[in-house]
């Protein structure tokens, strides 16, 4: 069972605000955002956890099917491991569509197991391409009135593997539900724009391009974030979190870490930290993935502000404040936690 199947109805609802605001318009979503944001936690959320659509009208009409793209790349490095140990030297171009095909038709089986929606009388194709699209249009017929979405998490690792030929699978998909089937996509950097503009010729690309929805960093009282972190109490969960002692430690792992999930984490487990605070390897480790899914200039920009520097109004600056990695605080801009800041101190 999906952890996210327990969480409340307004968890993440800033994002989730958001995003019904798009999700009627029957387009395409890409979002963008940096590593570690929550994102996946998000959209697992949207699939698993029905409480919010009774807060949000606009996502009683819609469902919604989750693929991680690592399980797609992970199928083609083993296909390519399998033929290089093989006697042919031919490489099956077929066989990877077949992979695409294979991955997205087990996440619908999924979620039409998840929906409660009785198969066991139907006669499944064996083939991967018919087995596809026969289960999208099972899907999508008793879900009539609806909008589906595939989302394809950690979309940027099928253009990190080259695994473009996806683009062919999906369009057809589409074409087929216009009006009913659309893709949410998941990009970790700018950077993947810039690459997607340069080859508009992918099918790939025109999808991923069609609307771009930046994901905002919260705070961590929205996301009800207790649930994950490891509890020493005798007393029940639900008594423990109305406690002072819980409420003083959360408060300060909320403040120190900005509600950059890894940053809270590593707060939430040190005591010592929380007390007397200071960076650690851990803590650096990190802000160095946040910064490696950012540009140069991007970071460049967080270390002008955290040096007290003028920045100018650009792309990057307007991309960072969206994501509320930095903020205006009292007409200046400030970085979203005092870990990055000193951080950044550090290293000057």
């Amino acid at each position: 069972m999906d952890p996210s199947i327990s969480l409340p109805a307004n968890y993440a609802k800033t994002n989730v605000k958001a995003l019904s605001r798009e999700i009627e318009g029957g387009y395409c979503i890409t979002y963008l955002a940096p590593a570690s944001m929550g994102k996946s936690n998000f959209l697992k959320y949207l699939v698993h956890n029905k409480a919010y659509k009774r807060e949000y009208r606009s996502f009683s009409k819609c469902e919604f099917i989750y693929v991680d793209c690592t399980e797609i790349v992970l199928e083609e490095q083993r296909r390519s491991s399998v033929q290089q140990n093989s006697s042919s030297n031919q490489i099956d171009q077929s066989s990877t569509i077949e992979i695409y095909e294979k991955v997205i038709a087990n996440a619908i089986l999924n979620q039409i197991t998840a929906l409660n929606i009785d198969i066991s009388n139907v006669n499944l194709p064996s083939g991967s391409k018919d087995l596809l699209y026969f289960l999208c249009n099972l899907f999508i017929e008793r879900n009539k009135g609806k909008l589906v979405y595939i989302i394809l998490d950690d979309s940027e690792k099928l253009l990190q593997n080259n695994l473009i030929n996806i683009g062919e699978v999906l369009k057809f998909l589409r074409s087929k539900h216009r009006k009913v089937l659309n893709y949410i996509f998941t990009l970790d950097s700018t950077e993947w724009i810039n690459i997607l503009n340069a080859n508009p010729q992918w099918e790939l690309s025109d999808l991923m391009s069609r609307k771009f929805l930046v994901y905002k960093l919260i705070e961590l009282y929205e996301l009800f974030i207790p649930l994950s972190f490891t509890i020493e109490s005798r007393l029940p969960l639900w008594v423990y979190y109305r406690t002072s002692k819980f409420k003083s430690k959360f408060r300060k792992v909320n403040d120190l870490s900005g509600g950059y999930l890894p940053y809270a984490k590593v707060l939430w487990a040190s005591e010592d930290l929380l007390s007397n605070f200071r960076l650690t390897s851990e803590l650096n480790l990190a802000t160095k993935r946040l910064l490696s899914s950012l540009t140069q200039s991007q970071s460049d920009l967080l270390r002008k502000i955290s040096l007290g520097e003028e920045v100018i109004d650009n792309f990057d600056l307007d991309y960072l404040i969206k994501t509320a990695v930095i903020k205006n605080i009292n007409g200046k801009w400030q970085l979203f936690s005092i870990i990055l800041d000193s951080y950044f101190k550090s290293v000057s």
